[in-house]
């Protein structure tokens, strides 16, 4: 299992970031701790999606982030899961990674990436 964590702050504008390389053999966590200021952002009341795109801008792989909080009792990270079953339709390369919160009816970039993956070998 590959997991990463990244940070965003909602005020700073987000490049294209890259994250680190994972295998299409097993399973890919992304953690989002998610601030507005540098004071972390409470989630309470949205939802989280992320896409997984080709270099054509095709939609291969979707997830809904789940919600949480770390140790301050506010609900600021996101979680986001993609099992190895759906990482093995992945053909090794990069992938562009978009995430976004939504609360009725705004919608915010939370993050875009890009994502290599490499080849893990089963098939």
């Amino acid at each position: 299992m590959a997991t990463e964590t990244v940070n965003v702050d909602l005020t700073t504008v987000q490049g294209l970031r890259a994250l680190r390389p994972v295998t299409n053999a097993e399973d890919w966590i992304l953690v989002v701790n998610v601030f507005n200021s540098g004071t972390a952002y409470d989630l309470d009341g949205e939802a989280a999606t992320m896409s997984i795109r080709d270099r054509w801008g095709d939609e291969l792989l979707t997830a809904t982030g789940t919600l949480s909080d770390d140790t301050d009792a506010v609900t600021s990270v996101v979680t986001f899961t993609f099992r190895q079953s759906s990482m093995a339709d992945l053909n090794a390369g990069a992938y562009t990674v978009a995430a976004r919160l939504i609360e009725s009816p705004a919608t915010k970039q939370l993050l875009l990436a890009k994502l290599p993956v490499r080849d893990g070998g089963f098939g």
